[in-house]
């Protein structure tokens, strides 16, 4: 697997040699601007692509409201949420990843839930 990470509005050249778009997306109304555009270049590029709502909130009702107007625009939304957990901000200021920062935690099991649901795509 190769995961490249690029800019929201990359050009379609990274998309072209994709199997699979995975969009990341916080729940905010920039983020469901831009999503319209990303959606687009995924089209445009005949990729398939899946949103992940990321860096949500522990407790808020947000989430529900931001899947639906993902699948409004005609996205597929990944039936995960990654949530913004002290265990990702920590772990990025010594290089490490949420699974060596700490192994039995939540963040590390929802970022493997995510790999896992990236496969199955």
């Amino acid at each position: 697997m190769v995961v490249l990470d690029t800019a929201p509005h990359a050009d379609q050249a990274a998309l072209r040699g994709a199997d699979l778009v995975l969009i990341p997306m916080r729940p905010s109304i920039l983020d469901l601007d831009a999503m319209g555009g990303s959606l687009d270049l995924c089209g445009l590029a005949r990729r398939p692509a899946v949103v992940i709502l990321n860096a949500a909130p522990i407790r808020s009702r947000v989430m529900q409201k931001s899947a639906d107007a993902v699948t409004k625009l005609g996205g597929n939304v990944l039936p995960l949420v990654i949530r913004e957990r002290v265990a990702l901000r920590r772990s990025l200021v010594d290089g490490r990843i949420a699974r060596e920062f700490e192994p039995g935690g939540v963040a590390a099991a929802e970022v493997a839930a995510l790999y896992m649901q990236t496969c199955r795509h």
